[in-house]
Order: structure tokens, then sequence, then C-alpha cells
């Protein structure tokens, strides 16, 4: 009986589906003869709008979308709601179907008429521009009171984005514009350029966004009355640099040329010479420790946005180890103890010839603001093998260290791990010239993230850093105890 009732009360609705109508679409409105002109200046070329006429309206009215082209604004529907949000750089419009109300950061105006939404698309009464230009008269808009014509004045937005392409030498820059620009560029520091764009205006886009794996450092721009400035930071000099525009107009190209890649031949001998080489280590663990600061000099490292360069950190962190190194008992050689630059193949030929047992070589790296902190360590990739007679090829010394240097890495990660303050971020193999040519057991230490505002308080935190880097000495000092024991140099 149930079954019967069920399937009678789907057959009714069948039957009231097939006799009822779906209600018909509602018709657009029509084109107007008239049309609404767009000068938009700095160079681009005028466009022409469409305007739209309602039967029951006497007012015009633009379609949304084009509204939008012209402001150079984003766009945002709710359609539950059937409101729109458009943001003009930090400005804010408010739009409700229906509603002849529009609100600028939540203040109200009136309409002469309503805005509607009529077959998916979104339409706006033309009286919505002389209340937009009241209320942000700051836009660089004007309305032409003899003709439809919006006129975009001399501080309209002519810079759309940057591009970045990094090759292996060189970092490219592509500045998408509105019209034509012709930046001026300076060079102020070894890795410092600066492009000065006369009459530039910003649009609304993430300027400060950088490129990952390249060698920029940092980039900042500031809109003033008459130009746009804008640095660029490398983390090493630059070379050589030229720009140009492209053929259109629309597009300018900086290209940054970056010092070759450094091959590490056999490296010249040094001005001057210890008269007293001292003898090769005996079995007997590692005593003397050649203490590397990272960069000095013209060589910055990395840097933050905020102008903290790495070549200080390195500095610092060299200073406030030393004594906990020396406290258990550790020799050092410093390869730097000022501000001063030395080239790669230079320190680890003087850590060779003063005879060093381990080369310690601090840095600091950048994983963003919100990045993860912590320690690294790096070990020099595996190259080409050594031969066991012979001169051996200078990029392969470090090979016959291979073994030592990642069972005392894992080591030293294994003892520091219990510290819940001072993450161990674990190992990896790099191609770095800063490891290449030492003959002798080599970590580099890439001791924290420098952008992390948090982890550089910490460290600058005198209780928090002592306990980090006895920690580190002592375990250095209890790995050279065991490789005594066991009789190894």
């Amino acid at each position: 009986m149930i079954m019967t009732i069920a399937m009678a009360c789907l057959a009714i609705l069948m039957v009231a589906a097939q006799e009822a109508e779906l209600p018909p679409l509602e018709a657009g409105p029509e084109i107007s003869e008239q049309i609404l002109e767009f000068a938009p200046g700095s160079g681009r070329e005028p466009r022409e709008f469409p305007l739209y006429e309602f039967a029951e309206s006497s007012l015009s009215y633009m379609d949304l979308w084009d509204l939008s082209q012209m402001l150079q604004a984003s766009r945002y529907f709710d359609p539950v709601t059937r409101k729109v949000l458009l943001r003009i750089g930090e400005r804010r419009v408010k739009l409700t179907d229906g509603l002849p109300y529009a609100f600028f950061d939540g203040r109200a105006r009136e309409l002469a008429e309503p805005c509607r939404i009529v077959a998916g698309r979104f339409y706006l009464p033309l009286d919505l521009w002389p209340a937009l230009l009241a209320e942000f008269p700051d836009l660089p808009l004007q309305l032409d009171p003899d003709a439809l014509r919006v006129i975009a004045g001399p501080g309209a937005p002519n810079l759309l984005g940057l591009e970045w392409v990094h090759a292996r030498e060189s970092l490219r820059v592509l500045l998408r514009t509105a019209g034509e620009v012709e930046p001026r560029v300076q060079k102020l520091g070894e890795g410092w350029l600066q492009a000065s764009i006369p009459g530039g205006r910003l649009a609304d886009y993430p300027w400060t966004r950088l490129p990952v794996d390249s060698p920029l450092d940092s980039f900042r721009v500031s809109q003033s009355a008459d130009a746009v400035l804008m640095d660029f930071h490398l983390s090493q000099p630059i070379r050589d640099f030229r720009h140009r525009r492209d053929g259109e107009g629309r597009n300018w190209v900086l290209t940054v040329d970056l010092p070759l890649r450094p091959s590490l031949p056999e490296p010249p001998l040094g001005e001057t010479l210890p008269e007293d080489v001292p003898p090769p280590a005996l079995p007997g663990g590692f005593t003397r420790i050649m203490l590397d600061p990272g960069h000095g000099g013209v060589d910055r490292g990395c840097i933050t946005p905020d102008g903290i360069m790495e070549k200080d950190w390195t500095l610092k962190a060299a200073q406030w180890l030393a004594p906990f190194l020396e406290e258990q008992g550790f020799q050092l050689v410093w390869t730097r103890q000022r501000d001063e630059a030395h080239a790669m193949s230079h320190r680890s030929q003087a850590a060779n010839v003063a005879g060093g047992d381990l080369y310690l070589s601090l840095h600091w790296t950048r994983r963003s603001r919100n990045g993860p902190t912590g320690m690294e360590i790096i070990l020099e990739e595996p190259g080409r093998a050594e031969s066991g007679e012979g001169l051996q090829a200078w990029e392969a010394v470090q090979g016959a260290h291979r073994r030592a240097s990642l069972e005392l890495g894992l080591d030293i990660q294994r003892e520091l791990r219990p510290m819940g303050d001072w993450r161990q971020l674990g190992i990896s193999r790099e191609n770095s010239a800063v490891l290449q040519g030492l003959d002798m057991p080599a970590l580099m230490l890439e001791l924290g993230n420098l952008d992390s505002a948090i982890e550089r308080a910490a460290w600058e935190d005198p209780p928090t850093r002592a306990r980090r880097l006895r920690a580190l000495a002592e375990a250095l000092a209890r790995e050279s105890a065991r490789w005594e024991q066991e009789g190894r140099p």
C-alpha cells in the first residue's frame, strides 16, 4: 500500500513538471548610440566603451567589467547577497543588485538609479562616476563636462608589474608598462643598482615579491610625486648592466651581468708565507680549528629587506663562538677578523698552509620571514676522485675527507638535536667554492634564518646564545676525544 501511494505521488510530480513552463530569461539592455570615451594618457591609446539603456530608465548604464578595466580594479561578487566589491588600490567600493546606493570605504551615496544584474551581467548607472570622483578626489581621473569622456591625469598608473628571469650568469628584469617610460639606471655600489623612472606611477601589484633562488637579496620600490625609484640589491658584485625598451615601447628590460662562477684552479701562492710550516697532524683527534666567518668586504652575502647583511652576522657569530672553542682547548686560526674580502681559494690555501685539522665556515641563510629556523650543515659535493698518487686536482682535494666530514656533521647534529629551541635541519651537499681545495675535514654551518626577527632576537639574547654555542663546542670536543681514542687524524 505504501509503495502504491509513493508511486502515485511520483507520477503526479512528473505530470506537474511537464506542464510547468520555465520562466523566460530576462532580456538584456539595449546598446546605446552613445559611447563612453576613456583617455588614459601616459602614451596609452584611448578606448571606447559601450553604454546601455533600459526601457524604463532615463540614465545610461555601463558594464561592471568595463569599469574595472578603466580603474584597474579587482572585482569580487557574492552570488548569495548579489553584492559586488571593487578594490581600487587601497580603496573599496560596494554595490548591490537592485539598490540605488554605493558605499565608498563605508560611506554611502545614493545614485539616481539602482544597479542591475541582467542575464548574468552587472550594470551600473552612469552617475556612479561623479560620486566616485567626489569620494576619491585623489584618483588621477576627471570627467569631461562637454562629452561622455573620462580623462586620466598624469598620475595614472603606468607601471603594471615586474617579471624576473635568472640565468646562471645574469639577472633580467622585465618591467611591464602601460606607456612609454625612460628609466635612468645608475650603479650605487658593488651590488646595488637604482632605476629612476620619471613620471612613473605604480599599479596595484605585489612589487616586493622576489624571485626564488636568484642572486637578488632585496628589492625596494618607492613612489614620489614625480618618479618611481627601484633599488636592486644583489648578493654579489655586478660585472656589467644594460637596459632598453622593446620595439612596442611597452616593456623595459634591465639585464645585469654577474661574475662568472669561479673555477678553482691550482691557487697562486700568497704574497707571504709563514717561515715555519707546522708538521702534519699526528693521530689524536683535531686540535687546530680554522674559523672562517663567511663573506666580508664587498662580498656582503645575503641581505634582508631591512638591510641586515650576512657578512656582519658571520663575523659576530665567530666572535661569539671563539671563547667557547678555546674553553674546550681548541687552537683557533682565523681567515678574517674584520670586515675585509678574501677570495675563497686564498682562504683554503691559508688553511692548508697553517696545517688546520678542521675547517668551520660560518654562514647564515634567508628562508623568508616566517620560514624555518635552525641550523643546516653543508658538505662539499663529491667531485673527481682523488688519484692517490702524484698531484691532485684542486677541486678533488676535499674528496679525500668526504667520509670524515659527513661523520662529523652527523654526530654534531645528533648531539644538538635534543635542544628544542635550536632546530637541526639536517645535512645537504653543494658544489660550493667555500669548501673546495681544503685538505682537512670541512663543514659549512648555516647557523640560522637571517630573515626571521625571532631567530635574530634569540641569537642576540646572551643566555640563549651561550647555551647553543657551548653545546656546539662541547659536541666538537667529544668528537675530537673519540677520534683520539680511535687513533684517527
